[in-house]
Protein backbone atom coordinates (compact mmCIF):
# COMPACT_ATOMS: atom_id res chain seq x y z
CA UNK A 1 0.00 0.00 0.00
CA UNK A 2 2.59 2.27 0.42
CA UNK A 3 4.31 1.86 -2.56
CA UNK A 4 1.31 2.54 -4.67
CA UNK A 5 0.37 5.67 -2.77
CA UNK A 6 3.96 6.73 -3.49
CA UNK A 7 3.72 6.18 -6.98
CA UNK A 8 0.24 7.97 -7.23
CA UNK A 9 1.55 10.94 -5.55
CA UNK A 10 4.59 11.15 -8.12
CA UNK A 11 2.15 10.88 -11.17
CA UNK A 12 -0.33 13.39 -9.98
CA UNK A 13 2.85 15.69 -9.09
CA UNK A 14 4.33 14.79 -13.16
CA UNK A 15 1.08 15.85 -14.43
CA UNK A 16 0.51 19.48 -12.41
CA UNK A 17 4.67 20.11 -14.07
CA UNK A 18 3.20 19.04 -16.97
CA UNK A 19 -0.07 21.35 -16.93
CA UNK A 20 1.47 23.87 -15.17
CA UNK A 21 4.35 24.30 -18.55
CA UNK A 22 1.74 24.20 -20.97
CA UNK A 23 0.81 26.99 -22.40
CA UNK A 24 -2.84 28.23 -21.93
CA UNK A 25 -5.05 27.88 -25.44
CA UNK A 26 -7.60 30.69 -25.32
CA UNK A 27 -11.28 29.02 -26.65
CA UNK A 28 -12.44 30.34 -29.87
CA UNK A 29 -14.54 33.76 -29.87
CA UNK A 30 -17.22 33.43 -32.21
CA UNK A 31 -18.50 37.01 -32.18
CA UNK A 32 -21.27 37.05 -34.65
CA UNK A 33 -22.83 34.56 -32.40
CA UNK A 34 -22.64 36.34 -29.80
CA UNK A 35 -24.08 39.16 -31.53
CA UNK A 36 -27.11 37.54 -32.31
CA UNK A 37 -27.69 36.34 -29.18
CA UNK A 38 -27.53 39.44 -27.61
CA UNK A 39 -29.79 40.76 -30.05
CA UNK A 40 -32.17 37.77 -29.71
CA UNK A 41 -32.27 38.53 -25.94
CA UNK A 42 -32.72 42.01 -26.86
CA UNK A 43 -36.08 41.63 -29.47
CA UNK A 44 -37.47 39.04 -27.35
CA UNK A 45 -36.81 40.44 -23.66
CA UNK A 46 -40.92 41.37 -23.53
CA UNK A 47 -41.53 37.55 -23.54
CA UNK A 48 -39.67 36.76 -20.62
CA UNK A 49 -42.66 35.40 -18.21
CA UNK A 50 -43.09 37.40 -14.99
CA UNK A 51 -43.99 36.80 -11.48
CA UNK A 52 -47.41 37.60 -11.86
CA UNK A 53 -48.42 36.03 -15.33
CA UNK A 54 -46.16 32.41 -15.55
CA UNK A 55 -46.56 31.95 -18.92
CA UNK A 56 -45.76 35.53 -20.14
CA UNK A 57 -49.14 36.11 -20.81
CA UNK A 58 -51.47 39.02 -19.95
CA UNK A 59 -54.83 38.50 -18.44
CA UNK A 60 -57.03 41.62 -19.34
CA UNK A 61 -58.86 43.81 -17.12
CA UNK A 62 -62.45 44.37 -16.49
CA UNK A 63 -63.86 46.59 -19.51
CA UNK A 64 -60.83 45.15 -21.35
CA UNK A 65 -61.19 42.64 -24.37
CA UNK A 66 -59.12 39.69 -25.13
CA UNK A 67 -58.06 41.83 -28.73
CA UNK A 68 -57.48 44.97 -26.64
CA UNK A 69 -55.52 43.41 -24.45
CA UNK A 70 -52.90 41.83 -27.06
CA UNK A 71 -52.98 45.52 -28.22
CA UNK A 72 -52.05 47.03 -24.94
CA UNK A 73 -49.09 43.91 -24.37
CA UNK A 74 -47.92 45.06 -27.99
CA UNK A 75 -48.15 48.89 -26.85
CA UNK A 76 -45.61 48.21 -23.69
CA UNK A 77 -43.36 46.54 -26.10
CA UNK A 78 -43.04 49.35 -28.28
CA UNK A 79 -42.73 52.08 -25.58
CA UNK A 80 -39.95 50.30 -23.52
CA UNK A 81 -38.17 49.56 -26.75
CA UNK A 82 -39.37 53.54 -27.50
CA UNK A 83 -37.40 54.65 -24.69
CA UNK A 84 -34.17 52.05 -24.47
CA UNK A 85 -33.88 51.68 -28.06
CA UNK A 86 -33.61 47.95 -28.38
CA UNK A 87 -30.03 46.52 -28.63
CA UNK A 88 -28.05 49.64 -28.26
CA UNK A 89 -30.33 51.59 -25.74
CA UNK A 90 -29.57 55.17 -26.82
CA UNK A 91 -31.58 57.79 -27.21
CA UNK A 92 -35.45 58.07 -27.03
CA UNK A 93 -37.81 57.56 -30.00
CA UNK A 94 -40.52 60.39 -28.84
CA UNK A 95 -42.65 59.93 -31.51
CA UNK A 96 -43.01 55.97 -31.29
CA UNK A 97 -43.60 57.03 -27.39
CA UNK A 98 -46.30 59.44 -28.08
CA UNK A 99 -48.22 56.86 -30.40
CA UNK A 100 -48.14 53.47 -28.57
CA UNK A 101 -49.95 56.05 -25.63
CA UNK A 102 -52.45 57.64 -28.12
CA UNK A 103 -56.33 56.26 -28.78
CA UNK A 104 -56.60 53.78 -25.26
CA UNK A 105 -59.41 53.73 -22.92
CA UNK A 106 -59.00 54.53 -19.35
CA UNK A 107 -59.55 50.75 -18.26
CA UNK A 108 -56.39 50.04 -21.49
CA UNK A 109 -54.56 52.73 -20.03
CA UNK A 110 -54.70 51.12 -16.51
CA UNK A 111 -53.77 47.86 -18.17
CA UNK A 112 -50.97 49.56 -19.80
CA UNK A 113 -49.07 50.31 -17.01
CA UNK A 114 -49.62 47.29 -14.89
CA UNK A 115 -48.25 45.63 -17.84
CA UNK A 116 -45.41 48.16 -18.18
CA UNK A 117 -44.70 47.02 -14.44
CA UNK A 118 -44.70 43.37 -14.24
CA UNK A 119 -42.69 43.29 -17.76
CA UNK A 120 -39.89 45.72 -17.38
CA UNK A 121 -39.99 45.98 -13.22
CA UNK A 122 -40.53 49.63 -13.55
CA UNK A 123 -43.60 51.99 -13.78
CA UNK A 124 -44.03 53.50 -16.30
CA UNK A 125 -45.29 57.40 -15.54
CA UNK A 126 -41.47 57.16 -13.74
CA UNK A 127 -39.92 55.61 -16.91
CA UNK A 128 -41.44 58.65 -19.26
CA UNK A 129 -40.70 61.38 -16.48
CA UNK A 130 -36.65 60.02 -16.99
CA UNK A 131 -36.90 59.72 -20.34
CA UNK A 132 -38.90 63.28 -21.99
CA UNK A 133 -39.06 66.92 -20.64
CA UNK A 134 -41.33 70.03 -21.87
CA UNK A 135 -43.69 69.46 -24.20
CA UNK A 136 -43.35 65.89 -24.98
CA UNK A 137 -43.25 64.98 -21.67
CA UNK A 138 -46.38 67.21 -20.71
CA UNK A 139 -48.17 65.53 -23.65
CA UNK A 140 -47.18 61.98 -22.39
CA UNK A 141 -48.92 62.56 -19.10
CA UNK A 142 -51.61 63.92 -20.18
CA UNK A 143 -52.10 60.80 -22.04
CA UNK A 144 -51.34 58.81 -19.17
CA UNK A 145 -54.25 60.55 -17.39
CA UNK A 146 -56.79 60.29 -20.17
CA UNK A 147 -57.08 63.61 -20.62
CA UNK A 148 -57.33 63.60 -24.47
CA UNK A 149 -57.83 67.75 -24.72
CA UNK A 150 -54.78 68.54 -23.03
CA UNK A 151 -52.96 66.17 -25.15
CA UNK A 152 -54.35 67.39 -28.18
CA UNK A 153 -53.55 70.61 -27.43
CA UNK A 154 -49.83 70.05 -26.43
CA UNK A 155 -49.46 67.93 -29.80
CA UNK A 156 -50.79 71.28 -31.48
CA UNK A 157 -48.55 73.64 -29.81
CA UNK A 158 -45.51 71.10 -30.32
CA UNK A 159 -46.36 71.68 -34.30
CA UNK A 160 -46.18 75.27 -34.06
CA UNK A 161 -43.55 76.36 -31.53
CA UNK A 162 -40.04 77.06 -32.55
CA UNK A 163 -38.39 77.81 -35.61
CA UNK A 164 -41.14 77.29 -38.57
CA UNK A 165 -43.69 75.58 -38.35
CA UNK A 166 -44.81 71.84 -38.96
CA UNK A 167 -47.37 71.60 -41.16
CA UNK A 168 -48.55 68.60 -41.99
CA UNK A 169 -48.34 67.34 -37.49
CA UNK A 170 -50.58 70.28 -37.27
CA UNK A 171 -53.05 69.33 -39.99
CA UNK A 172 -52.60 65.78 -38.70
CA UNK A 173 -53.58 65.99 -35.03
CA UNK A 174 -56.65 68.72 -36.02
CA UNK A 175 -57.78 65.76 -38.41
CA UNK A 176 -57.59 63.13 -35.96
CA UNK A 177 -60.56 65.44 -33.21
CA UNK A 178 -63.79 64.29 -33.05
CA UNK A 179 -66.49 66.86 -33.65
CA UNK A 180 -66.65 67.40 -29.57
CA UNK A 181 -63.73 67.48 -29.26
CA UNK A 182 -62.67 70.76 -31.09
CA UNK A 183 -64.13 73.21 -28.27
CA UNK A 184 -62.78 70.89 -25.51
CA UNK A 185 -58.83 71.64 -27.04
CA UNK A 186 -59.27 75.15 -27.86
CA UNK A 187 -60.30 75.75 -23.92
CA UNK A 188 -57.59 73.64 -22.79
CA UNK A 189 -55.07 75.30 -25.45
CA UNK A 190 -56.02 78.82 -24.23
CA UNK A 191 -56.02 77.41 -20.37
CA UNK A 192 -52.06 76.02 -20.85
CA UNK A 193 -50.79 78.59 -23.83
CA UNK A 194 -52.98 81.84 -22.77
CA UNK A 195 -54.10 82.55 -26.28
CA UNK A 196 -57.01 81.31 -28.27
CA UNK A 197 -55.96 78.63 -30.61
CA UNK A 198 -57.48 80.09 -33.64
CA UNK A 199 -55.28 83.13 -33.01
CA UNK A 200 -51.96 80.70 -33.01
CA UNK A 201 -53.47 79.39 -36.10
CA UNK A 202 -53.86 82.97 -37.94
CA UNK A 203 -50.32 83.75 -36.98
CA UNK A 204 -48.63 80.24 -37.75
CA UNK A 205 -50.20 79.52 -41.25
CA UNK A 206 -52.04 81.37 -43.91
CA UNK A 207 -53.72 81.01 -47.63
CA UNK A 208 -54.78 77.12 -48.19
CA UNK A 209 -52.70 75.67 -45.20
CA UNK A 210 -55.21 78.64 -42.71
CA UNK A 211 -58.49 77.65 -44.49
CA UNK A 212 -58.11 74.38 -44.14
CA UNK A 213 -57.09 74.43 -40.45
CA UNK A 214 -59.49 76.78 -39.52
CA UNK A 215 -62.29 74.45 -41.60
CA UNK A 216 -61.06 71.58 -39.22
CA UNK A 217 -61.19 73.22 -36.07
CA UNK A 218 -64.81 74.59 -36.66
CA UNK A 219 -65.57 70.75 -37.46
CA UNK A 220 -66.06 70.87 -40.99
CA UNK A 221 -64.02 68.04 -43.22
CA UNK A 222 -65.13 69.00 -46.21
CA UNK A 223 -64.26 72.69 -46.44
CA UNK A 224 -60.81 71.63 -45.08
CA UNK A 225 -60.57 68.71 -48.15
CA UNK A 226 -61.76 71.62 -50.59
CA UNK A 227 -58.74 73.80 -49.53
CA UNK A 228 -56.63 70.83 -49.24
CA UNK A 229 -57.15 70.25 -52.97
CA UNK A 230 -56.81 73.92 -53.86
CA UNK A 231 -53.65 73.68 -52.56
CA UNK A 232 -52.43 70.68 -54.57
CA UNK A 233 -53.77 71.99 -57.96
CA UNK A 234 -52.83 75.70 -57.32
CA UNK A 235 -49.61 77.05 -59.14
CA UNK A 236 -46.89 75.78 -61.23
CA UNK A 237 -47.67 72.09 -61.67
CA UNK A 238 -49.98 69.68 -59.27
CA UNK A 239 -49.24 68.21 -56.06
CA UNK A 240 -50.07 64.74 -57.57
CA UNK A 241 -49.41 62.76 -54.15
CA UNK A 242 -51.46 65.46 -52.19
CA UNK A 243 -54.15 65.18 -54.49
CA UNK A 244 -54.14 61.29 -54.52
CA UNK A 245 -54.81 61.50 -50.82
CA UNK A 246 -57.31 64.03 -50.61
CA UNK A 247 -59.78 61.80 -53.24
CA UNK A 248 -58.87 58.28 -51.20
CA UNK A 249 -59.76 60.08 -48.23
CA UNK A 250 -63.22 61.89 -49.19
Amino acid sequence: MVAYSSHKSDTQASLSESQEGATPVAPSVDRHDIFERLRSASENLSSTPSPSHPHGQTTPSIGVSQERALEVEKRAQELYRSMHGGLTGWGTEEAQLLASLRDLSPAETQLLKEVYANRFNVKLEDDIASELSGAHLEQAQAALKGDRAFESATALHRAMDGVGTDEEALMKELSSLKPGEYAKVGEAYKQRYGVELESALRRELSGDDLSRALALQAGKPMVAAAAELHKAVEGVGTDKASLRGVMKHH
